[in-house]
């Protein structure tokens, strides 16, 4: 390279020039404006639309009272007095209406049957029988058992018993032509406690 060349200076870039979008910023200031003129509107359509609803009877009641005299809360309060007669009518006809006293006639009309069953008389064998609750040496021990029996309902019976082994005070209850009856009352017995009573056959 030659001495005798200068260098050329390289020209700065030239810096764009920035355009203010005008149009969008007016029209975003117009939706602002537009909201907010809606909100008012609707504001004061709310409070006409509720001091329209107030009772001017209520108002003009609680203006007119004696000095002495206190309203009670109730009574300053406003109650809307737009309500037609169909809303009456409709709550009137709406109502649950009482039931009367149901009459079941099923039951009468069902038809009444009757079993009749034939029972055989059981022969007459002689046999005899009674129902043994206990032998005792003690004498105060078989009273206690009669005692016990008697508390049930039945008649109890005692007699003494001699043998190789000394005198024995046996308690019983019958004597039964069948032996039926016998397990008949012996199941009572046994239901009221008397568990070590049973069914015994009288030889003669």
């Amino acid at each position: 390279m030659a001495r005798g060349q200068k260098k050329k200076k390289a020209n700065p870039p030239k810096r764009s020039q920035q355009v203010v979008p005008w149009f969008k910023v007016l029209l975003a200031i117009l939706v602002v404006v537009v909201f907010v003129i809606g909100l008012f509107y609707l504001k004061n359509s709310n409070v006409g639309a509720t001091n329209n609803d107030v009772d001017t009877e209520t108002v003009s009641s609680a203006i007119d009272a004696k000095p002495g005299e206190v309203k009670s809360p109730s009574s300053a309060i406003a109650v809307p007095t737009n309500k037609s007669t169909s809303d009456t009518e409709t709550t009137d006809s709406t109502a649950i209406p009482e039931l009367g006293d149901e009459e079941w006639e099923f039951i009468e009309g069902l038809p009444s049957y009757s079993v009749e069953v034939d029972v055989e008389e059981m022969p007459d064998t002689g046999e005899t029988w009674n129902v043994r609750c206990g032998s005792f040496r003690e004498l105060e021990r078989a009273n206690n058992m009669r005692a016990s029996i008697a508390m049930l309902g039945y008649e109890p019976q005692m007699k003494k018993s001699n043998n190789s082994n000394g005198t024995w005070h046996v308690v019983f209850i019958g004597p039964y032509d069948m032996k039926r009856k016998a397990d008949f009352d012996r199941g009572k017995l046994v239901k009221g406690g008397l568990r070590t009573c049973q069914v015994w056959k009288i030889w003669d």
